[in-house]
């Protein structure tokens, strides 16, 4: 009973997108598209996710009545009717070429999203082969056609503080000691774990939670009336945050251990099917 009044004051909907609105495959239902279209015409719908802002309502949402977006993980809070960035909290360049210069190796896969309008990917790799073997489904592109380059050289040359770095591992065990690592040797970084044996890193005060509260603020909404709902590890603070936490079946160990609720995985429209029986 107090989890549905709790549902019943909900205004905000915190909605990640990879792994949760989409499928294994990165594609959005028809369902669960009609859903966030229903929900954006009742409440503030914002997209809470790791892609960029660029053309994500109009090219992968498709849904009208989405005024807000958190991208980047939370490195860029945007008002898209207005075309302006509320809050950015960016890596350092020199601190963002630091830490694709060490990780650069032939057991790891890296990139960044570059501080322009696309949030353009710039990508460094020493290792075609492991590439192929296990990324290539994830980028969707050749490695022929990925624009690959010494991420070192071209961060200090660009000058630009940097959205996001992601780093792709070989192993789990290769993953956790660069994490302990970059943790130890980069305070002024945020690193989170993301699926597929990878690491993304953001500047010390942008994560989801952070930029959705500071949002949250901004609109005069309480925690008590968002609701978020995520399947990793970027999503975890974010749960933990609001009113009513929602995980999917799919979600990482800690995700669902913080969540107040588990709802059906991104295959079945899970999130979807959810935000219909309690919200709609």
């Amino acid at each position: 009973m107090k989890m549905m009044n709790k549902l019943k004051n909900i205004q905000l909907i915190a909605l990640d997108i990879d792994g949760t609105s989409m499928n294994s495959n990165s594609e959005i239902t028809d369902y669960t598209r009609n859903i966030i279209q229903l929900l954006a015409n009742k409440y503030v719908v914002v997209p809470t996710t790791g892609r960029g802002f660029y053309k994500l309502r109009e090219n992968i949402l498709k849904v009208k009545n989405i005024r807000y977006v958190i991208s980047a993980n939370g490195a860029v809070v945007t008002d898209g009717l207005k075309n302006k960035r509320l809050f950015e909290f960016l890596i350092p360049y020199k601190v963002a070429a630091k830490i694709a210069d060490k990780y650069t190796r032939e057991d790891t896969f890296v990139y960044i999203h570059r501080n322009d309008e696309c949030s353009t990917h710039v990508f460094g790799c020493l290792n075609k082969e492991f590439y192929e073997n296990n990324l290539k489904r994830d980028f969707k592109t050749d490695y022929k056609d990925l624009d690959i380059v010494d991420l070192y050289d071209y961060i200090l040359k660009d000058q630009r503080n940097v959205l996001k770095i992601g780093i792709r591992f070989k192993s789990q065990c290769d993953l956790d000691i660069a994490k302990q690592s970059i943790e130890r040797s980069f305070p002024e970084v945020n690193v989170f774990e993301v699926g597929n044996i990878g690491l993304e890193i953001t500047e010390k005060l942008a994560s989801k939670k952070d930029s959705l509260e500071k949002l949250c603020t901004h609109l005069n909404v309480d925690s008590s009336n968002v609701l978020a709902i995520g399947d990793n590890g970027n999503d975890v603070e974010m749960l933990k945050w609001a009113g009513v936490g929602v995980a999917m079946k799919n979600a990482v160990v800690q995700a669902k251990e913080v969540a107040n609720i588990i709802c059906e995985d991104n295959d079945h429209d899970g999130a979807a099917h959810f935000l219909e029986e309690y919200l709609l």
